[in-house]
């Protein structure tokens, strides 16, 4: 089963990941949640790891 996670960087940005590909990078948390959220009620069958 792939997973999304959100991961931080140590300068500051947030990157949102499917397994090993990059989704997205922002400076904010919160703007990763909300894609990560949405996509989950997309894809079901993906699951919630971060």
């Amino acid at each position: 089963m792939t997973t999304y996670t959100i991961q931080e960087s140590p300068l500051g940005t947030y990157t949102l990941m499917l397994g090993t590909q990059l989704i997205m990078q922002a400076t904010s948390r919160a703007e990763c949640v909300r894609v990560k959220t949405g996509l989950e009620h997309r894809h079901p069958d993906r699951k919630n790891n971060a």
